[in-house]
């Protein structure tokens, strides 16, 4: 058990390896935000936030029928 005055650790992982680990999804979000942007000025607001819509409930979807986190 943790002392109460000592904030517990997880597994001592650095905050380096953190992001490393965190990487391709900081990649696949600024993806995200590159092609809303881009449909956002080629088409209008109407498709852009429609494809991204759909995209995030497939996404959703995907992570249900996964079990995933």
């Amino acid at each position: 058990m943790t002392p109460e005055n000592e904030t517990p650790r997880d597994d001592e992982v650095s905050a380096l390896a953190r992001l490393r680990e965190s990487l391709p999804d900081l990649v696949g979000l600024a993806g995200f935000g590159l092609l809303a942007r881009g449909l956002w000025v080629g088409f209008g607001e109407a498709v852009s936030l429609s494809v991204c819509g759909v995209i995030l409930m497939g996404l959703a979807a995907y992570a249900i029928i996964r079990g995933g986190s």
